[in-house]
């Protein structure tokens, strides 16, 4: 694959609070429950775990990702705020 994807992201220390906060949230937006399929379609875990998907991505030929927080409003800035410091400082070229 070459081109972007859109991916649907929550990024948190605690790895397992943001891939539930992720999986509630995105399937709640689909109405299709995302379990299942989680670890191939979002990025959801600690920072590490995050950046890794990333670069998996990257691998199969994607050169842009855009990435939309999976979290209620109430957490979006502390979750935007570790993709910011954590996440992409180590995925940028």
């Amino acid at each position: 694959m070459t081109g972007g994807l859109l991916v649907w992201t929550c990024a948190d220390s605690n790895g397992t609070w943001a891939k539930e906060t992720g999986i509630a949230t995105v399937s709640r937006t689909y109405r299709h429950h995302f379990a299942r399929i989680a670890d191939r379609f979002l990025a959801l875990g600690t920072p590490e775990e995050v950046v890794a998907t990333l670069r998996r991505y990257e691998a199969t030929g994607a050169d842009r990702i855009i990435l939309a927080p999976a979290c209620p409003a109430a957490d979006r800035a502390r979750v935007v705020r570790v993709l910011a410091d954590e996440v992409l400082p180590a995925v940028r070229v």
